[in-house]
């Protein structure tokens, strides 16, 4: 992930920042007695390199139990991909497709309705392995009302059987309130969850609002000791939302071209492990 990529030596120290008011009332302070799923992993199964290698999606599924399929977002692929894919994973792999370029960037969600359904098809075949799809707006999307209008009108076209998350890039979705309003107030309404990105150089779409009980995270890391206190930082704040009521998350860790990326995830996937007495894949075990 290149979006808010920054040197090591620009940071002094990456903290998260405290919940926004919404994520209280979403949970309603009520813990589940456990998880009702978790999920970790890749921005692609292809970037586990063990040796230098790259991994098979075959391969991957045995060591991680989710990816982002972010190739769905460079292509609008034919249904028979996706059945192809799905082929390839056992029941409890779940695959997070990202809504086509063509759609988010090209189109702006303007007129779109063919290619979207194509896509719908598409992932429909990936049947009980369809984990939650995510839609990624460009950086120069704004936040004004035709905007937020286009995001309405995409919404009524999306089936509400498939979870859904919403990434937005611009920081005025954030910093400008009444349209923060607006648009959590439209994703509340239609149980769509807000992504939350922790990328060290653009600290406003870390804006902690959750608008379900599902957590979907996508973490940006510098491939430094850092990282590993971000992720402490991270599973403490997983423990407090979780004692409110949290009761899914989906936390996708970027790394870029890293062959020690492993140690991270499985890192990560250890203390939850050991957290929450559960047996997530690990992609390698560490003592």
């Amino acid at each position: 992930m290149k979006f808010g990529k920054i040197k090591f030596s620009e940071i002094e120290k990456l903290y998260l920042p405290k919940d926004h008011k919404q994520t209280q009332n979403v949970l309603h302070k009520h813990k589940p007695q456990s998880f009702e799923e978790i999920r970790i992993g890749d921005s692609t199964w292809t970037s586990l390199k063990p040796n230098g290698k790259k991994t098979k999606l075959s391969e991957y599924q045995e060591k991680l139990n989710a990816v982002e399929l972010n190739a769905s977002f460079y292509r609008n692929w034919s249904p028979n991909q996706y059945q192809k894919w799905q082929e390839q994973v056992d029941d409890n792999f779940k695959f997070c497709p990202k809504v086509p370029r063509q759609i988010s960037h090209y189109k702006r969600l303007d007129n779109c309705e063919l290619e979207l359904n194509y896509f719908i098809d598409g992932i429909a075949n990936l049947s009980a392995n369809l984990g939650v799809t995510f839609l990624q707006m460009p950086e120069n999307f704004q936040a004004n009302e035709v905007n937020l209008l286009r995001l309405a009108h995409f919404i009524k076209l999306w089936p509400l059987e498939l979870p859904l998350a919403l990434e937005l890039r611009n920081r005025s979705w954030f910093k400008e309130k009444d349209y923060a309003d607006q648009l959590n107030n439209l994703l509340l309404a239609h149980n769509i969850s807000s992504v939350i990105t922790d990328t060290p150089g653009e600290r406003s779409v870390l804006h902690m609002r959750l608008t379900t009980k599902t957590a979907f995270i996508r973490f940006n890391a510098m491939n430094d000791t850092i990282d590993y206190e971000r992720i402490n930082e991270w599973l403490d704040k997983i423990e407090n939302w979780y004692c409110k009521g949290l009761k899914k998350l989906y936390f996708f860790i970027h790394q870029g071209d890293n062959d020690n990326k492993e140690l991270l995830l499985s890192y990560f996937i250890k203390k939850l492990n050991k957290q929450y007495h559960i047996n997530i894949k690990n992609p390698i075990e560490l003592i």
